[in-house]
């Protein structure tokens, strides 16, 4: 009775080893599915800054207190939808009403580009791949450092006439803006990021830091301000305008061009407390006046 007993023991053992190395041998298996859309968010990026920051050049309180039609007959490219909205925008920051026939605006805005789009380029420090002669193989490359940049240009032209009678109502003229985003690896370690698309990022709700960079913040989360959709005061009936470019938010912001922080290329512009601010296309063209040039404008402080 006792050997049937430890043949019992001995192989319950034996199946509870079995078991174990069966248990260890195991292993749990996941699939994820991902898809990518068709143009990355970094080229999009790129795009929508250069817009934003080209049209930062045009003075747009200049159609305060007018309707304005804006015609996009001479528009095409890339992204067209976003620098038409954004056109709008503008306008209705400076003051200005949309319409959406010609017959019913005091001026027609004509916008066209000159080119929107990306390059991008590539170089890097170190010894370049060789090969053997006589022999199918090759030498890889060596690289000590290296850096991607992927560029974003928007050049954008805008032209304004009266709706009733076609004539001009101020030169116009066109603005070119860039932007770059660039990638640096040193002996493999990196990506090192700087440029717009890294400024958006930083700035955007959720942001946890630079992915795969040793210089990026862990857990640093972006705050931002709620958007204002309804401002509250008005005068005369009519919104007040908020100035002009990125970041202006009221009369001082704008005042703020003239004086050479951030230059605009359609030459003077009066401000209703009867100061005036001129400046001069970012790349050293000049415009030769306002997009508009509106009647009861003071052009010197009084």
């Amino acid at each position: 009775m006792s050997r049937m007993k430890q043949c019992m023991d001995a192989g319950t053992f034996a199946q509870v080893i079995l078991v174990s190395l069966l248990a260890g041998t195991l292993v749990g298996c996941a699939t994820s599915k991902s898809s990518h859309t068709a143009r990355t968010a970094s080229e999009q990026l790129l795009i929508s800054s250069a817009i934003d920051r080209s049209l930062s050049k045009v003075r747009f309180t200049d159609f305060a207190g007018k309707s304005v039609f804006i015609n996009d007959k001479y528009l095409e490219g890339v992204d067209k939808g976003y620098l038409m909205g954004t056109l709008r925008h503008r306008v209705l920051q400076g003051g200005g009403k949309l319409v959406e026939s010609a017959d019913k605006a005091d001026c027609v805005v004509e916008a066209r580009s000159g080119g929107i789009g990306t390059d991008s380029q590539e170089s890097f420090v170190g010894v370049p791949a060789l090969g053997i002669p006589g022999l199918p193989i090759e030498l890889p490359e060596i690289k000590v450092a290296s850096r991607a940049t992927q560029m974003g240009t928007a050049k954008i032209a805008l032209a304004c006439y009266d709706a009733k009678t076609g004539e001009s109502m101020g030169s116009g003229g066109k603005s070119t803006a860039l932007t770059h985003n660039s990638d640096t690896y040193v002996f493999g370690v990196g990506p090192f990021r700087s440029g717009a698309v890294l400024q958006q990022r930083q700035s955007a709700i959720g942001f946890e830091g630079v992915g795969g960079s040793l210089t990026g913040g862990s857990r640093t989360v972006a705050a931002q301000a709620p958007i204002e959709m309804v401002r509250q005061g008005s005068e005369n009936g009519l919104p007040t305008p908020l100035g002009i470019g990125s970041g202006a938010t009221g009369l001082a912001d704008a005042k703020s061009v003239g004086a050479g922080n951030r230059p605009s290329f359609l030459g003077s512009q009066a401000f209703p407390d009867g100061s005036a601010a001129t400046g001069s296309h970012v790349t050293g063209s000049t415009g030769g006046g306002s997009i508009a040039n509106l009647p009861g404008q003071a052009t010197s402080r009084k």
